[in-house]
Order: C-alpha cells, then sequence, then structure tokens
C-alpha cells in the first residue's frame, strides 16, 4: 500500500492515501483505520479518517521516552511504517445498507423547486435521481453524526 506521512501539529501525523474522492481510496483508509484498531500501544491515542486520509495522533511524552535519538514524530513515523507493514486489515467488506424515509418539498425540503429549476428539472426528475442512487458513507465528520457521502 502506497502512503505518505506528513505532520499534524506537535502530536499528530496524517497518513495520506490518495489524492482522489473514490472507492479504491475508501477502502485503503478503511484498511489502515483496521490496521490502527489493532494496535493498543500506549502511545496512541486515536486515529480519525477521512475521505483520503487518516490522522493519527500520539502522547508526545510517552514517544519521547521510547527514543531520545529521534524526533517524536519520526519516532512515530517509523511506528506507523511497522504497523501499515505487519498487520494485516481486518474483513472491511462487511457493509450495511441503511433505507433511511425521505419526504420532499413542505417544511421538510422548502428548496426542492429551488434545485428543480436551478438543474432544469422537474421536482419528480429531482425526485427520482435523488432516492435512485445507493450512497457510500466516507465518514462521519465535523458536526456530530454528519455523514461525509458519495455515490457508492
Amino acid at each position: 500500500m502506497d502512503y505518505y506521512l506528513s505532520p499534524f501539529g506537535e502530536n499528530g501525523v496524517v497518513i495520506e492515501l490518495g489524492n482522489k474522492i473514490d472507492e479504491k481510496t475508501h477502502r485503503k483508509v478503511q484498511e489502515v483505520c483496521s490496521m490502527l484498531d489493532q494496535n493498543d500501544e500506549k502511545w496512541f491515542i486515536e486515529h480519525i479518517p477521512a475521505y483520503t486520509n487518516v490522522t493519527l495522533f500520539y502522547d508526545v511524552f510517552k514517544v519521547s521516552r521510547m527514543n531520545s535519538e529521534r524526533s517524536p514524530y519520526q519516532t512515530v513515523c517509523k511506528l506507523i511504517d511497522n504497523i501499515l507493514k505487519s498487520n494485516s486489515p481486518v474483513n472491511i467488506n462487511k457493509q450495511k445498507t441503511i433505507e433511511i424515509p425521505i419526504c420532499y418539498g413542505g417544511e421538510f425540503g422548502p428548496d426542492i423547486e429551488y434545485v428543480a429549476q436551478y438543474n432544469r428539472l422537474t421536482i419528480e426528475e429531482v425526485i427520482k435521481i435523488h432516492s435512485s442512487g445507493d450512497y457510500l458513507v466516507y465518514f462521519i465528520g465535523f458536526a456530530p453524526g454528519f455523514p461525509y457521502i458519495g455515490v457508492g
């Protein structure tokens, strides 16, 4: 697996896994998360997945005690390399389909007429396009519980 590591503040590392939002990159993000989930090292605080990367946060003081010859960032990069080379991803093919009831128009969708007019479609066409596809949740993000999705 190809990846690029870069610092994120004084206690984080971004593991960049691609530059395109697609299912292939999403799968890499999920694989890295599954490998990090297998890690129970005391220096490791948490990891946060996004569209094309995973940000890992670590305890600077614990990492500093592990290796005095390298910076904490360099030490963590070496540890990440070891984790990603030695662990196997957990089976991530388990996808769960969730059907969400949708209300169009009225108080629940007051902008549907604008969306239709802007896109030169009828309201029925907007509803058909919106409800006919499957969407992939890439990650749950910045607003609590808000799913960042794309067409699956």
